[in-house]
């Protein structure tokens, strides 16, 4: 397994997304909420006779202004608090995705978050920050530089050789990091 480097703020990201998803080994996805088997799914079977449902049908409503109209008004406040928990629902599930898809955009590669990781060097951040435009120029300096390795003969020039492969791997480290 390869070991990725990351930096610290990717770390924090990862810290922050583990309790409110399914975690890195599963790229930080999450199950919806299903509300109409919350009752059933996230409570064990026993309780489940004891929980009720979190829905008032119109059915109920009506039934209960027809035969037990003093009933009505208690059955009509847990009807709208019931409607009230939803939207909450709605609304927390609306803002654990934007968080989650927010710190996985800030994840160099969010399909990779599982892996094992180092952190960034200091120094190594730096050389990322100074060479981000200069990436074309030096993925364009690795192909001219693979190109006279390949060109130079098989025989002799050992020294120009170690040379062009020194600044090959130089370059390719840099690439690596994440320009």
């Amino acid at each position: 397994m390869a070991i990725r480097k990351i930096s610290k703020k990717e770390e924090v990201v990862y810290k922050l997304l583990e309790p409110h998803s399914s975690g890195r080994q599963h790229h930080f996805d999450c199950e919806d909420f299903e509300w109409d088997e919350a009752r059933y799914k996230y409570r064990s079977w026993l309780r489940r006779r004891n929980l009720g449902s979190f829905y008032v049908s119109s059915k109920d409503l009506e039934l209960c202004k027809n035969e037990v109209p003093e009933l009505l008004p208690k059955l009509e406040a847990f009807a709208q608090a019931a409607q009230n928990l939803k939207k909450a629902q709605d609304q927390f599930e609306h803002y654990r995705w934007e968080f989650i898809k927010g710190g996985k955009s800030l994840c160099k590669d969010s399909n990779a978050v599982h892996r094992a990781y180092t952190i960034l060097t200091p120094q190594e951040e730096l050389i990322i920050e100074q060479n981000k435009d200069k990436k074309d120029e030096l993925v364009a300096e690795l192909s001219k530089l693979t190109l006279q390795l390949e060109v130079l003969p098989k025989r002799g020039f050992s020294k120009q050789k170690q040379d062009i492969k020194s600044e090959i791997q130089k370059i390719e480290s840099i690439l690596k990091l994440g320009v």
